[in-house]
């Protein structure tokens, strides 16, 4: 625990857990980027979310896979702020200035298999039907 920083808020009295805890030095290793999202599932700081972007509009919408496995460092009224390997940084500043994203609360540390971008109404109902 020592020289160690927590990853999220806590509690008066609550009692730390391993996953609390970020090693001394962890610091250099990551940043936090806030990334504005409109709508999101109820999130709090030590989630993950894996982030998609929605692309172009209307008949060409599209859906594509962006991150996954985020850690959540705080929930802010406007989004996320989200702790990235400083070498992604520019990656996520362009795409919170830039993409509309959308944050899918996650467990899974990597995508399920097959996932692929969704590029047409068609494409979303069979996959949410398969």
């Amino acid at each position: 625990m020592l020289g160690g920083r927590v990853r999220h808020r806590l509690s008066a009295g609550e009692l730390l857990q391993r996953g609390d805890l970020e090693p001394a030095g962890a610091e250099a290793a990551d940043s936090l980027v806030a990334v504005p999202i409109k709508e999101m599932p109820p999130l709090r700081a030590g989630d993950r979310v894996d982030l998609f972007a929605l692309l172009g509009s209307g008949e060409h919408l599209s859906a594509l896979p962006f991150a996954w496995a985020v850690p959540v460092a705080a929930v802010t009224s406007d989004g996320l702020v989200l702790q990235v390997p400083s070498r992604q940084e520019l990656a996520y500043v362009y795409a919170a200035g830039g993409m509309r994203l959308a944050a899918v609360s996650t467990t899974a540390q990597s995508p399920p298999a097959g996932t692929a971008p969704i590029t047409s109404a068609e494409q979303a109902m069979a996959a949410a039907a398969s």
